[in-house]
């Protein structure tokens, strides 16, 4: 199989951090186009720095990582900032300027793709700030677009995360714990409107998560990390009690769609 077929391929991922501590260790996985994929892990996993490496906010030790063909890691300057436009990321804690309405953040994903000028003067095109507002109205926070991000709730704020990095038009969306923070009837409905944003524009979507159930019921697809190695890569219908066992150290229980996490921080 060529990478051609694959919107992400990682390749022997290796990453040590200067302490000595072997956060991956050799990892290795390839991502389809429209696939949505849950990468479960107890803390310190590994999980994150896996998110992270991907699209170069943390350095690898060793391996390779292609994005659309592209190497990012050999990548500087133009390049890589053209390699970034195709993964939009969606962060643990929203990632939002808070004195900045909601309209200024979700326009923020757009800088990617604006000259120098507009990007240093703040001043864009109407036809994307119309563009934004119609993203809001999916979102249902068109009537927030001009409140600040620091007045809305934590879904709320989760919602503008996700539109913004769906204004990049991504062709990958990394998600690092989306719904840790929030309870479970809000990150329900956060992983609805995921899923519902990812069949819609075909994303590859790798979310990392600490809600089993969650991960049964949204992916197609799950990695299992332990210790900084995959431990399981299969699709999530399939996952049983011995797969969670090798990627929790510990027997975790399958309870259908009861609303459950694996006792890690949420």
């Amino acid at each position: 199989m060529t990478q051609e077929k694959y919107v992400l391929v990682v390749r022997n991922l290796k990453k040590t951090y200067g302490n000595g501590v072997q956060a991956l260790k050799d990892v290795s996985f390839n991502v389809k186009k429209g696939e949505f994929i849950a990468v479960l892990g107890s803390s310190g996993s590994g999980k994150s720095t896996l998110i992270r490496t991907i699209n170069q906010l943390i350095p690898v030790t060793s391996g390779q990582i292609f994005v659309a063909g592209n190497e990012i890691q050999t990548l500087k300057g133009r390049d890589l900032r053209r390699a970034r436009r195709r993964i939009g990321m969606i962060f643990q804690h929203y990632n939002l300027v808070d004195r900045l309405s909601v309209m200024q953040n979700v326009l923020h994903g757009t800088l990617g793709g604006m000259s120098t000028l507009y990007s240093v003067l703040g001043r864009y095109p109407e036809e994307r700030k119309q563009a934004v507002l119609e993203l809001l109205d999916d979102f249902s926070l068109r009537d927030y677009a001009y409140k600040r991000a620091g007045e809305l709730s934590g879904g709320q704020k989760q919602r503008v995360g996700i539109a913004r990095a769906l204004m990049q038009n991504p062709e990958i969306l990394l998600c690092d714990e989306p719904i840790s923070s929030l309870d479970p009837i809000t990150a329900g409905a956060i992983m609805d409107l995921l899923s519902v944003m990812a069949y819609k524009n075909d994303i590859a979507c790798i979310v990392n998560l600490h809600q089993v159930n969650f991960a049964r019921q949204y992916a197609s697809r799950i990695i299992g990390i332990a210790h900084g190695e995959v431990v399981y890569d299969g699709p999530a219908g399939t996952i049983g009690h011995r797969d969670l066992e090798r990627i929790y150290g510990k027997q975790i229980p399958l309870a259908g769609n009861m609303l459950y996490s694996t006792g890690e921080a949420i």
